[in-house]
């Protein structure tokens, strides 16, 4: 897995951790907000940029 990614599971990491102590309306917040951070990381592994794509092919790697 690339770098980038385990830095955003383990801010995912931190950020379920302070779910717990925060009132239910934040706790929803939070979770919505790990969700984006999930969907994102999972969709930059699959879809990689679209400038670096494009780099490497025009350099023929």
């Amino acid at each position: 897995m690339m770098d980038s990614a385990g830095i955003s599971i383990q801010h995912i990491a931190s950020l379920s951790e302070s779910l717990f102590a925060s009132t239910s309306r934040d706790r929803w917040k939070s979770i919505q907000c790990v969700q984006v951070a999930l969907i994102d990381v999972e969709f930059n592994s699959v879809h990689p940029d679209p400038a670096q794509s494009h780099r490497r092919r025009m350099s023929g790697t």
